[in-house]
Protein backbone atom coordinates (compact mmCIF):
# COMPACT_ATOMS: atom_id res chain seq x y z
CA UNK A 1 0.00 0.00 0.00
CA UNK A 2 2.81 2.38 0.80
CA UNK A 3 4.44 1.71 -2.56
CA UNK A 4 1.20 2.20 -4.46
CA UNK A 5 0.48 5.46 -2.70
CA UNK A 6 3.97 6.78 -3.42
CA UNK A 7 3.75 5.78 -7.05
CA UNK A 8 0.42 7.53 -7.44
CA UNK A 9 1.73 10.60 -5.66
CA UNK A 10 4.70 10.91 -7.98
CA UNK A 11 3.09 9.94 -11.27
CA UNK A 12 -0.21 11.78 -10.97
CA UNK A 13 0.89 15.36 -11.52
CA UNK A 14 0.11 18.14 -13.99
CA UNK A 15 -2.15 15.99 -16.16
CA UNK A 16 -4.76 18.61 -16.91
CA UNK A 17 -4.68 21.62 -19.21
CA UNK A 18 -1.61 22.91 -20.98
CA UNK A 19 -0.55 22.24 -24.55
CA UNK A 20 0.20 18.75 -25.90
CA UNK A 21 2.09 18.32 -29.16
CA UNK A 22 0.07 16.33 -31.74
CA UNK A 23 2.18 13.11 -31.61
CA UNK A 24 2.91 13.15 -35.34
CA UNK A 25 6.68 12.55 -35.30
CA UNK A 26 7.49 16.25 -35.75
CA UNK A 27 10.58 18.04 -34.47
CA UNK A 28 9.49 21.05 -32.45
CA UNK A 29 11.33 24.10 -31.22
CA UNK A 30 10.13 26.99 -29.09
CA UNK A 31 9.40 29.17 -32.12
CA UNK A 32 6.99 26.53 -33.44
CA UNK A 33 5.42 26.19 -29.99
CA UNK A 34 4.76 29.94 -30.02
CA UNK A 35 2.89 29.53 -33.33
CA UNK A 36 0.83 26.48 -32.42
CA UNK A 37 0.31 26.43 -28.64
CA UNK A 38 -2.46 29.05 -28.48
CA UNK A 39 -0.59 31.16 -25.95
CA UNK A 40 0.86 28.38 -23.81
CA UNK A 41 4.26 29.54 -25.07
CA UNK A 42 5.01 33.11 -26.14
CA UNK A 43 8.09 35.09 -27.12
CA UNK A 44 10.82 34.95 -29.72
CA UNK A 45 14.38 33.63 -29.70
CA UNK A 46 16.24 33.81 -27.41
CA UNK A 47 13.58 34.65 -24.78
CA UNK A 48 10.45 32.56 -24.30
CA UNK A 49 7.77 32.35 -21.60
CA UNK A 50 5.85 29.15 -20.84
CA UNK A 51 2.43 30.23 -19.54
CA UNK A 52 0.98 26.72 -19.33
CA UNK A 53 2.51 23.26 -19.10
CA UNK A 54 3.84 21.81 -22.36
CA UNK A 55 3.56 18.05 -22.93
CA UNK A 56 5.84 16.62 -25.62
CA UNK A 57 4.08 13.51 -26.99
CA UNK A 58 5.79 10.12 -27.40
CA UNK A 59 6.46 10.49 -31.13
CA UNK A 60 7.60 14.13 -30.96
CA UNK A 61 10.92 15.78 -30.24
CA UNK A 62 11.48 19.23 -28.71
CA UNK A 63 14.80 20.85 -29.61
CA UNK A 64 15.96 23.84 -27.59
CA UNK A 65 18.39 26.12 -29.36
CA UNK A 66 21.60 27.04 -27.56
CA UNK A 67 21.44 30.46 -25.94
CA UNK A 68 17.72 30.19 -25.20
CA UNK A 69 16.19 31.44 -21.95
CA UNK A 70 12.93 29.68 -21.05
CA UNK A 71 10.93 31.42 -18.32
CA UNK A 72 8.22 29.20 -16.85
CA UNK A 73 5.16 30.40 -14.95
CA UNK A 74 3.98 29.45 -11.47
CA UNK A 75 3.45 25.68 -11.02
CA UNK A 76 3.82 25.09 -14.76
CA UNK A 77 6.53 23.02 -16.40
CA UNK A 78 7.58 20.88 -19.35
CA UNK A 79 6.75 17.16 -19.44
CA UNK A 80 8.65 14.95 -21.87
CA UNK A 81 6.95 11.80 -23.13
CA UNK A 82 8.98 11.76 -26.34
CA UNK A 83 12.32 13.55 -26.64
CA UNK A 84 14.05 16.73 -25.47
CA UNK A 85 17.42 17.84 -26.82
CA UNK A 86 18.66 20.90 -24.97
CA UNK A 87 22.28 21.12 -26.07
CA UNK A 88 24.00 24.37 -25.18
CA UNK A 89 27.70 25.22 -25.11
CA UNK A 90 29.93 26.63 -22.38
CA UNK A 91 29.65 30.03 -24.06
CA UNK A 92 25.96 29.76 -24.95
CA UNK A 93 23.97 28.21 -22.14
CA UNK A 94 20.33 27.18 -22.13
CA UNK A 95 18.46 28.46 -19.07
CA UNK A 96 15.19 27.19 -17.61
CA UNK A 97 14.14 29.69 -14.98
CA UNK A 98 11.30 31.41 -13.18
CA UNK A 99 8.80 33.75 -14.82
CA UNK A 100 6.68 35.08 -11.94
CA UNK A 101 6.97 32.58 -9.07
CA UNK A 102 8.27 29.06 -8.46
CA UNK A 103 7.63 26.88 -11.50
CA UNK A 104 7.10 23.12 -11.28
CA UNK A 105 9.71 20.91 -13.00
CA UNK A 106 11.25 19.43 -16.11
CA UNK A 107 9.65 16.00 -16.06
CA UNK A 108 10.59 12.92 -18.10
CA UNK A 109 8.09 10.02 -18.19
CA UNK A 110 8.16 6.35 -19.14
CA UNK A 111 7.46 6.76 -22.87
CA UNK A 112 10.36 9.19 -23.26
CA UNK A 113 13.12 7.99 -25.61
CA UNK A 114 16.23 7.98 -23.44
CA UNK A 115 18.62 8.47 -26.35
CA UNK A 116 16.67 11.61 -27.33
CA UNK A 117 16.55 13.05 -23.81
CA UNK A 118 19.71 15.02 -23.24
CA UNK A 119 20.65 18.24 -21.45
CA UNK A 120 24.11 19.74 -21.88
CA UNK A 121 25.32 23.12 -20.67
CA UNK A 122 21.92 23.94 -19.21
CA UNK A 123 20.91 25.87 -16.11
CA UNK A 124 17.78 24.76 -14.24
CA UNK A 125 16.90 27.15 -11.42
CA UNK A 126 14.09 28.33 -9.12
CA UNK A 127 11.85 25.35 -9.89
CA UNK A 128 9.81 23.65 -7.21
CA UNK A 129 11.24 20.21 -8.00
CA UNK A 130 13.98 20.64 -10.62
CA UNK A 131 14.50 17.55 -12.82
CA UNK A 132 12.12 14.61 -12.30
CA UNK A 133 12.91 11.30 -14.02
CA UNK A 134 9.93 8.90 -13.72
CA UNK A 135 10.64 5.60 -15.51
CA UNK A 136 12.99 7.52 -17.81
CA UNK A 137 16.76 7.79 -18.01
CA UNK A 138 17.98 11.05 -19.57
CA UNK A 139 21.59 12.21 -19.76
CA UNK A 140 22.51 15.48 -18.07
CA UNK A 141 26.03 16.83 -18.53
CA UNK A 142 27.91 20.08 -17.81
CA UNK A 143 24.73 21.51 -16.35
CA UNK A 144 23.76 23.41 -13.21
CA UNK A 145 20.70 22.65 -11.09
CA UNK A 146 20.33 25.20 -8.32
CA UNK A 147 17.91 27.09 -6.08
CA UNK A 148 15.04 24.59 -6.32
CA UNK A 149 12.45 25.27 -3.67
CA UNK A 150 13.38 28.95 -3.62
CA UNK A 151 12.03 32.17 -5.07
CA UNK A 152 14.75 34.61 -6.06
CA UNK A 153 17.05 33.04 -3.46
CA UNK A 154 14.45 33.00 -0.64
CA UNK A 155 13.25 29.61 0.62
CA UNK A 156 9.70 28.90 -0.50
CA UNK A 157 9.37 25.82 1.72
CA UNK A 158 8.00 23.63 -1.08
CA UNK A 159 10.98 22.23 -2.96
CA UNK A 160 11.79 18.56 -2.39
CA UNK A 161 14.82 17.87 -4.58
CA UNK A 162 16.99 19.21 -7.34
CA UNK A 163 16.95 15.87 -9.20
CA UNK A 164 14.78 12.82 -8.61
CA UNK A 165 15.38 9.37 -10.12
CA UNK A 166 12.32 7.10 -9.81
CA UNK A 167 12.93 3.78 -11.59
CA UNK A 168 15.60 5.61 -13.55
CA UNK A 169 19.13 4.87 -14.72
CA UNK A 170 19.90 8.45 -15.66
CA UNK A 171 23.45 9.61 -16.39
CA UNK A 172 24.70 12.71 -14.56
CA UNK A 173 28.22 13.86 -15.38
CA UNK A 174 30.15 17.06 -14.74
CA UNK A 175 27.13 18.77 -13.22
CA UNK A 176 26.89 21.33 -10.41
CA UNK A 177 24.02 20.82 -7.96
CA UNK A 178 23.82 23.36 -5.18
CA UNK A 179 21.78 25.77 -3.03
CA UNK A 180 18.64 23.66 -3.17
CA UNK A 181 16.04 23.81 -0.40
CA UNK A 182 16.07 20.09 0.41
CA UNK A 183 17.63 17.05 -1.30
CA UNK A 184 20.33 17.43 -3.92
CA UNK A 185 19.65 14.08 -5.65
CA UNK A 186 16.90 11.66 -4.55
CA UNK A 187 17.14 8.08 -5.88
CA UNK A 188 14.33 5.57 -5.32
CA UNK A 189 12.33 2.57 -6.59
CA UNK A 190 14.81 0.47 -8.57
CA UNK A 191 17.03 3.27 -9.81
CA UNK A 192 20.70 2.87 -10.64
CA UNK A 193 21.86 6.17 -12.11
CA UNK A 194 25.49 7.02 -12.82
CA UNK A 195 26.71 10.16 -11.03
CA UNK A 196 30.27 11.11 -11.96
CA UNK A 197 32.53 14.16 -11.74
CA UNK A 198 29.83 16.36 -10.22
CA UNK A 199 30.13 19.10 -7.61
CA UNK A 200 27.26 18.80 -5.11
CA UNK A 201 27.14 21.28 -2.25
CA UNK A 202 25.03 23.43 0.07
CA UNK A 203 21.83 21.47 -0.33
CA UNK A 204 19.07 21.22 2.32
CA UNK A 205 19.22 24.94 2.99
CA UNK A 206 15.87 24.49 4.73
CA UNK A 207 17.66 22.45 7.38
CA UNK A 208 14.62 21.45 9.45
CA UNK A 209 15.41 17.71 9.19
CA UNK A 210 18.16 15.51 7.78
CA UNK A 211 17.85 15.63 3.99
CA UNK A 212 21.03 14.69 2.29
CA UNK A 213 23.09 15.77 -0.68
CA UNK A 214 22.49 12.34 -2.25
CA UNK A 215 19.68 10.25 -0.75
CA UNK A 216 19.16 6.67 -1.98
CA UNK A 217 16.14 4.48 -1.14
CA UNK A 218 14.14 3.31 0.72
CA UNK A 219 12.11 1.31 -1.86
CA UNK A 220 13.34 -1.21 -4.42
CA UNK A 221 16.90 -2.19 -5.27
CA UNK A 222 18.86 0.99 -5.93
CA UNK A 223 22.47 0.49 -7.02
CA UNK A 224 23.84 3.74 -8.37
CA UNK A 225 27.43 4.38 -9.38
CA UNK A 226 28.64 7.45 -7.49
CA UNK A 227 32.17 8.18 -8.58
CA UNK A 228 34.69 11.04 -8.51
CA UNK A 229 32.37 13.71 -7.11
CA UNK A 230 32.98 16.43 -4.54
CA UNK A 231 30.20 16.73 -1.95
CA UNK A 232 30.32 19.31 0.83
CA UNK A 233 28.59 22.08 2.75
CA UNK A 234 29.88 25.53 3.67
CA UNK A 235 27.36 26.10 6.49
CA UNK A 236 28.22 24.72 9.91
CA UNK A 237 26.04 22.29 11.86
CA UNK A 238 23.41 21.85 9.16
CA UNK A 239 21.31 18.68 8.92
CA UNK A 240 22.74 17.25 5.72
CA UNK A 241 24.88 14.18 5.14
CA UNK A 242 26.88 13.58 1.98
CA UNK A 243 25.45 10.20 0.88
CA UNK A 244 22.78 8.03 2.52
CA UNK A 245 21.43 4.65 1.41
CA UNK A 246 18.36 3.15 3.06
CA UNK A 247 16.68 -0.17 2.30
CA UNK A 248 13.57 -0.32 4.45
CA UNK A 249 11.02 -2.44 2.58
CA UNK A 250 10.76 -6.16 1.81
CA UNK A 251 13.02 -7.09 -1.09
CA UNK A 252 14.78 -3.75 -1.13
CA UNK A 253 18.54 -3.31 -1.08
CA UNK A 254 21.59 -1.78 -2.69
CA UNK A 255 24.79 -2.81 -4.40
CA UNK A 256 25.88 0.78 -4.94
CA UNK A 257 29.44 1.57 -5.95
CA UNK A 258 30.68 4.68 -4.11
CA UNK A 259 34.21 5.35 -5.27
CA UNK A 260 36.84 8.10 -5.48
CA UNK A 261 34.64 10.81 -3.98
CA UNK A 262 35.75 13.73 -1.85
CA UNK A 263 33.22 14.10 0.99
CA UNK A 264 33.88 16.89 3.44
CA UNK A 265 32.23 19.31 5.88
CA UNK A 266 28.86 17.56 5.92
CA UNK A 267 27.08 16.32 9.05
CA UNK A 268 28.36 12.84 8.11
CA UNK A 269 30.05 11.17 5.18
CA UNK A 270 28.22 7.95 4.22
CA UNK A 271 25.32 6.24 6.03
CA UNK A 272 24.00 2.76 5.16
CA UNK A 273 20.70 1.71 6.78
CA UNK A 274 18.76 -1.52 6.27
CA UNK A 275 15.84 -3.31 7.91
CA UNK A 276 13.32 -6.07 7.23
CA UNK A 277 14.38 -8.57 4.56
CA UNK A 278 16.55 -6.08 2.73
CA UNK A 279 20.16 -6.66 1.67
CA UNK A 280 22.82 -3.95 1.73
CA UNK A 281 26.04 -4.82 -0.08
CA UNK A 282 27.52 -1.52 -1.20
CA UNK A 283 31.15 -1.07 -2.25
CA UNK A 284 32.71 1.93 -0.51
CA UNK A 285 36.15 2.38 -2.02
CA UNK A 286 38.90 4.99 -2.44
CA UNK A 287 36.93 7.87 -0.97
CA UNK A 288 38.38 10.79 0.94
CA UNK A 289 36.01 11.42 3.87
CA UNK A 290 37.19 14.27 6.06
CA UNK A 291 35.89 16.85 8.54
CA UNK A 292 32.27 15.74 8.64
CA UNK A 293 30.95 16.92 12.00
CA UNK A 294 27.75 17.82 13.84
CA UNK A 295 26.95 19.44 17.18
CA UNK A 296 25.42 16.24 18.59
CA UNK A 297 27.86 13.31 18.18
CA UNK A 298 25.05 10.84 18.95
CA UNK A 299 23.01 12.08 15.97
CA UNK A 300 25.68 12.37 13.26
CA UNK A 301 29.38 12.90 12.65
CA UNK A 302 30.52 9.49 11.35
CA UNK A 303 32.83 9.16 8.41
CA UNK A 304 30.93 5.95 7.57
CA UNK A 305 27.97 4.51 9.49
CA UNK A 306 26.51 1.02 8.91
CA UNK A 307 23.21 0.24 10.66
CA UNK A 308 21.16 -2.92 10.09
CA UNK A 309 18.01 -3.98 11.95
CA UNK A 310 17.35 -7.73 12.13
CA UNK A 311 16.78 -9.68 9.94
CA UNK A 312 18.29 -7.42 7.27
CA UNK A 313 21.84 -7.92 6.01
CA UNK A 314 24.54 -5.27 5.68
CA UNK A 315 27.81 -6.75 4.42
CA UNK A 316 29.13 -3.72 2.56
CA UNK A 317 32.82 -3.65 1.67
CA UNK A 318 34.81 -0.65 2.93
CA UNK A 319 38.28 -0.49 1.40
CA UNK A 320 41.08 1.97 0.60
CA UNK A 321 39.32 5.02 2.03
CA UNK A 322 40.96 7.96 3.77
CA UNK A 323 38.87 8.88 6.84
CA UNK A 324 40.06 11.78 8.98
CA UNK A 325 38.77 14.61 11.14
CA UNK A 326 35.22 13.31 11.61
CA UNK A 327 33.63 12.86 15.04
CA UNK A 328 33.73 9.11 14.48
CA UNK A 329 35.72 7.12 11.94
CA UNK A 330 33.50 4.10 11.20
CA UNK A 331 30.47 3.23 13.36
CA UNK A 332 28.59 -0.07 13.16
CA UNK A 333 25.16 -0.65 14.74
CA UNK A 334 22.37 -3.21 15.02
CA UNK A 335 23.30 -6.42 13.18
CA UNK A 336 25.44 -4.86 10.46
CA UNK A 337 28.62 -6.73 9.57
CA UNK A 338 30.51 -4.59 7.05
CA UNK A 339 33.82 -5.89 5.76
CA UNK A 340 36.62 -3.43 6.56
CA UNK A 341 39.39 -5.84 5.66
CA UNK A 342 39.40 -9.63 5.37
CA UNK A 343 42.69 -11.39 4.69
CA UNK A 344 41.22 -14.86 5.26
CA UNK A 345 39.83 -15.20 1.74
CA UNK A 346 41.31 -15.10 -1.77
CA UNK A 347 39.44 -11.92 -2.73
CA UNK A 348 41.92 -9.04 -2.88
CA UNK A 349 39.26 -6.34 -3.31
CA UNK A 350 38.33 -6.50 0.38
CA UNK A 351 41.84 -6.31 1.84
CA UNK A 352 41.24 -3.18 3.92
CA UNK A 353 43.95 -0.59 3.26
CA UNK A 354 41.78 2.10 4.83
CA UNK A 355 43.46 5.00 6.60
CA UNK A 356 41.37 5.96 9.65
CA UNK A 357 43.05 8.67 11.73
CA UNK A 358 42.22 11.56 14.05
CA UNK A 359 38.45 11.06 14.24
CA UNK A 360 37.56 12.53 17.59
CA UNK A 361 34.77 13.72 19.87
CA UNK A 362 34.65 14.47 23.59
CA UNK A 363 38.46 14.31 23.71
CA UNK A 364 38.50 10.68 22.60
CA UNK A 365 39.61 9.25 19.25
CA UNK A 366 37.09 6.79 17.81
CA UNK A 367 38.59 5.03 14.79
CA UNK A 368 36.10 2.14 14.73
CA UNK A 369 33.15 1.58 17.08
CA UNK A 370 31.55 -1.85 16.83
CA UNK A 371 28.28 -1.13 18.62
CA UNK A 372 26.92 -4.60 17.77
CA UNK A 373 27.16 -8.02 19.41
CA UNK A 374 28.65 -9.49 16.23
CA UNK A 375 32.30 -9.96 15.27
CA UNK A 376 33.84 -7.75 12.58
CA UNK A 377 36.90 -8.04 10.39
CA UNK A 378 38.99 -4.91 9.95
CA UNK A 379 42.39 -6.23 8.94
CA UNK A 380 45.17 -4.56 6.99
CA UNK A 381 44.26 -0.94 7.81
CA UNK A 382 46.30 1.97 9.11
CA UNK A 383 44.95 3.47 12.35
CA UNK A 384 47.48 6.25 12.83
CA UNK A 385 50.01 4.28 14.87
CA UNK A 386 52.40 1.36 14.44
CA UNK A 387 51.89 0.03 17.99
CA UNK A 388 49.39 -2.75 18.63
CA UNK A 389 48.42 -1.55 22.11
CA UNK A 390 47.77 1.94 20.73
CA UNK A 391 45.57 0.56 17.95
CA UNK A 392 43.55 -1.35 20.55
CA UNK A 393 42.75 1.91 22.32
CA UNK A 394 41.28 3.38 19.10
CA UNK A 395 38.93 0.48 18.33
CA UNK A 396 35.91 -0.08 20.58
CA UNK A 397 34.70 -3.67 20.82
CA UNK A 398 34.39 -6.56 23.29
CA UNK A 399 37.69 -5.62 24.91
CA UNK A 400 36.00 -2.42 26.12
CA UNK A 401 32.42 -3.63 26.74
CA UNK A 402 31.77 -7.36 27.10
CA UNK A 403 28.47 -7.27 25.21
CA UNK A 404 30.07 -5.85 22.07
CA UNK A 405 31.37 -7.99 19.24
CA UNK A 406 35.09 -8.57 18.77
CA UNK A 407 36.96 -6.70 16.03
CA UNK A 408 39.76 -8.61 14.32
CA UNK A 409 42.11 -5.81 13.30
CA UNK A 410 45.44 -7.65 13.19
CA UNK A 411 47.50 -7.66 11.12
CA UNK A 412 47.34 -3.90 10.67
CA UNK A 413 49.45 -1.60 8.55
CA UNK A 414 52.21 0.24 10.42
CA UNK A 415 52.30 3.01 7.85
CA UNK A 416 49.71 4.72 5.66
CA UNK A 417 49.24 3.04 2.24
CA UNK A 418 47.63 6.21 0.86
CA UNK A 419 49.60 9.32 -0.06
CA UNK A 420 47.05 11.99 0.61
CA UNK A 421 46.96 15.63 -0.34
CA UNK A 422 47.31 16.49 3.34
CA UNK A 423 50.51 14.49 3.52
CA UNK A 424 51.91 16.07 0.39
CA UNK A 425 51.33 19.64 1.56
CA UNK A 426 54.45 20.79 3.40
CA UNK A 427 55.02 24.44 4.11
CA UNK A 428 58.82 24.64 3.98
CA UNK A 429 60.88 27.83 3.75
CA UNK A 430 62.27 26.77 0.37
CA UNK A 431 59.07 28.08 -1.26
CA UNK A 432 55.48 29.10 -0.55
CA UNK A 433 52.47 28.36 -2.73
CA UNK A 434 49.47 30.69 -2.54
CA UNK A 435 45.81 29.76 -2.85
CA UNK A 436 44.51 30.49 -6.32
CA UNK A 437 42.23 33.48 -6.82
CA UNK A 438 39.38 33.58 -7.52
CA UNK A 439 38.27 30.25 -6.14
CA UNK A 440 35.79 28.93 -7.24
CA UNK A 441 36.51 30.34 -10.71
CA UNK A 442 35.23 30.31 -14.28
CA UNK A 443 37.17 29.83 -16.49
CA UNK A 444 40.47 31.51 -15.47
CA UNK A 445 42.27 31.77 -12.15
CA UNK A 446 45.61 33.11 -10.94
CA UNK A 447 48.22 31.05 -9.09
CA UNK A 448 51.26 32.58 -7.37
CA UNK A 449 54.28 31.08 -5.65
CA UNK A 450 57.46 32.41 -4.11
CA UNK A 451 60.85 30.66 -4.06
CA UNK A 452 63.75 31.69 -1.84
CA UNK A 453 66.49 30.40 -4.15
CA UNK A 454 66.70 29.96 -7.89
CA UNK A 455 66.17 26.43 -9.14
CA UNK A 456 64.14 24.06 -11.29
CA UNK A 457 60.40 24.33 -10.57
CA UNK A 458 57.35 22.47 -11.90
CA UNK A 459 53.73 23.55 -11.43
CA UNK A 460 51.17 21.09 -12.75
CA UNK A 461 47.39 20.66 -12.63
CA UNK A 462 45.67 17.36 -11.80
CA UNK A 463 42.06 16.23 -11.90
CA UNK A 464 40.19 14.47 -9.09
CA UNK A 465 41.48 11.09 -10.32
CA UNK A 466 45.07 12.23 -9.89
CA UNK A 467 45.68 12.47 -13.63
CA UNK A 468 48.00 15.23 -14.83
CA UNK A 469 46.06 17.46 -17.22
CA UNK A 470 48.15 20.61 -17.65
CA UNK A 471 51.65 22.00 -17.04
CA UNK A 472 51.84 25.66 -16.07
CA UNK A 473 55.53 25.96 -15.19
CA UNK A 474 58.42 23.61 -15.85
CA UNK A 475 61.91 25.04 -15.89
CA UNK A 476 64.49 27.18 -14.17
CA UNK A 477 63.15 30.08 -12.09
CA UNK A 478 64.91 32.89 -10.26
CA UNK A 479 64.24 33.64 -6.61
CA UNK A 480 61.10 35.69 -6.01
CA UNK A 481 57.44 35.58 -6.88
CA UNK A 482 56.02 33.99 -10.02
CA UNK A 483 52.39 34.48 -11.06
CA UNK A 484 50.65 32.41 -13.73
CA UNK A 485 47.10 32.11 -15.02
CA UNK A 486 45.32 28.87 -15.68
CA UNK A 487 42.61 28.92 -18.35
CA UNK A 488 40.28 25.97 -17.76
CA UNK A 489 37.91 26.71 -20.61
CA UNK A 490 38.47 23.26 -22.10
CA UNK A 491 37.79 21.43 -18.84
CA UNK A 492 34.49 20.57 -17.10
CA UNK A 493 33.30 21.86 -13.75
CA UNK A 494 34.85 20.07 -10.83
CA UNK A 495 37.67 19.86 -8.33
CA UNK A 496 41.28 20.22 -9.47
CA UNK A 497 44.62 20.24 -7.68
CA UNK A 498 47.72 22.23 -8.52
CA UNK A 499 51.06 20.81 -7.44
CA UNK A 500 54.28 22.77 -7.03
CA UNK A 501 57.54 20.81 -6.83
CA UNK A 502 61.07 22.09 -6.25
CA UNK A 503 63.77 19.51 -5.56
CA UNK A 504 62.16 16.98 -3.21
CA UNK A 505 59.68 19.43 -1.71
CA UNK A 506 56.03 19.42 -2.78
CA UNK A 507 52.95 21.51 -2.05
CA UNK A 508 49.45 20.78 -3.31
CA UNK A 509 46.33 22.95 -3.17
CA UNK A 510 42.76 22.48 -4.29
CA UNK A 511 40.73 24.68 -6.62
CA UNK A 512 37.18 24.47 -7.93
CA UNK A 513 36.05 25.23 -11.46
CA UNK A 514 32.37 26.13 -11.20
CA UNK A 515 30.49 27.07 -14.37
Amino acid sequence: MVRLFLLLFIVVNMTFGGYTTPNTGVKWNFDSLVVHSAGAVVGAFPNFVVNDTVFVSPSDLLIVEKGSTIKISYRKGITIRGGLLAIGTKDSLITFTVSDSTWQELRFEDSAVDSLCRLEFCVVEYARLGLNFVDASPTVMYSTIKNTGTISGTLSGSGNYAIQCFNSNAILRYDSIYNNAQYGININSNSSPTIEHCVIFNNNLQGTAFKNQISIGPQGVNSPIIRSNEIYHTHENIKVGAISISALFSGSGSMAAIENNYLHHNAYGIALLSQGTSVMNAKIRNNTIVNNTYSDPFAAGSGINCYALSPSVNTSVIAENFIQGNLWGVTVQGVATPNLGDLSNTDTTDDGRNVVIDNKNRDTIFALYNNTALPLRAQNNYWGTSKADSVAQLIFDSSDIATLGKVTYEPFLPHSPILTVNQQVVQLPLFSLKQNFPNPFNPTTTISFNIRKSGFVSLKVYNLLGQEIDTLVEGQKEAGTTTVQWNASQFPSGVYFYRLQMRDHVDVKKMILLR
